[in-house]
C-alpha cells in the first residue's frame, strides 16, 4: 500500500522501526543512511560528525575508497569552509530541509576550483543531497550525504521521499538522543505532569494498547483518545508512539 507520496507504508514503518530502536547516535546514523538507500538508491554515503567547536571530527563512508576520506580531510584543514562554498538548492521548510547539490553546475569560487578537481571529478559525482541533525543548543552532530554518480541524478520522487522522511529522522533523534534544557530537572512523577485520565491513557499505551482497546478499557470513544493522546505529546515533548512509551518509562523506571 502507497501513501498520498508515492511511499510504501509498509516500508516506511519499517525504516521508522528500525532506527527507532537504535541505542547509540553512531549507530542511529549508520541505519538512517543504510536504511535511506531503498527511497533514494544513492551510490556514494557519507556522515560527517561534528565536535563541539563545529569542527569535523570523524567521517564514515559507504562505497567510497577511503583514500578520498583523506583528501576530504586534507581540503577541510587548507579551508573550513569546505564544500559549502558550492552553490546549494535548499528544499522544504526548517524542519523538513534538505540541501541539493548539482556539481554539473560547477559554481564554485576559484580558491575551491581544486574541490572540484581533486575530489569530485574523480569519483565521478553528478549530484549529492543532505541534510543535518542538530543539538538542542543549535550545534550540529552529523551530516548525512548521499551522492549519484557518473550523470545519474536524484528524481523528484527520491528527493519528495527525503522530504518526507528527514522530518521524522531528526523527531528520533531529538527524542533518543538529546534533551531540552528546559527538561533537564523534570519532575520525577508523572501523574503530576499528566492529567488522571492522560496518566492512565498513557499507562496503557506503554502496556502497548492500541487506541480501540483503550477505548473499550476506559468506556470513550476513540476521538476523544486521540484527543489526549495530542494532548499528553504536547506536555512531554514527544511527537510519535515510541518517544511516548520511552519518555513515560524514563519516568516511571
Amino acid at each position: 500500500m502507497a501513501g498520498e507520496n508515492g511511499l510504501s507504508l509498509k516500508s516506511v514503518n519499517q525504516f521508522l522501526l528500525s532506527i527507532g530502536s537504535e541505542k547509540s547516535p553512531h549507530d542511529f546514523c549508520d541505519k538512517v543512511i543504510l536504511g535511506l538507500r531503498d527511497f533514494t538508491h544513492w551510490d556514494l554515503g557519507r556522515i560527517m560528525y561534528h565536535d563541539e567547536k563545529h569542527q569535523l571530527s570523524d567521517i564514515v563512508v559507504y562505497g567510497v575508497n577511503n583514500k578520498w576520506n583523506n583528501v576530504y580531510l586534507h581540503f577541510c584543514e587548507e579551508n573550513r569552509k569546505s564544500s559549502y562554498n558550492v552553490e546549494r538548492r535548499k528544499v522544504g521548510s526548517a524542519s523538513r530541509k534538505i540541501s541539493v547539490i548539482d556539481w554539473r553546475e560547477r559554481k564554485m569560487t576559484d580558491a575551491d576550483g581544486s574541490f572540484l578537481d581533486d575530489y569530485i571529478r574523480p569519483q565521478h559525482l553528478t549530484q549529492s543531497v543532505g541534510f543535518a541533525l542538530v543539538k538542542p543548543n543549535g550545534n550540529s552532530y552529523a551530516s548525512i550525504m548521499f551522492d549519484k554518480t557518473h550523470e545519474r541524478t536524484f528524481s523528484e520522487q527520491e528527493l519528495s521521499a527525503l522530504y518526507w522522511l528527514v522530518p521524522h529522522v531528526r523527531n528520533f533523534f531529538t527524542g533518543l538522543f538529546t534533551v531540552p534544557p528546559s527538561e533537564e530537572h523534570f519532575q520525577t512523577d508523572i501523574s503530576v505532569i499528566l492529567s488522571k485520565r492522560e496518566y492512565e491513557i498513557a499507562s496503557l499505551i506503554a502496556k502497548g494498547y492500541k487506541a480501540d482497546a483503550i477505548a473499550k478499557e476506559l468506556y470513550i470513544s476513540t476521538s476523544t483518545i486521540y484527543r489526549h493522546v495530542a494532548n499528553i505529546h504536547n506536555k512531554l515533548g514527544v511527537s510519535n508512539q515510541i518517544q511516548l512509551v520511552r519518555k513515560y518509562q524514563g519516568y516511571t523506571d
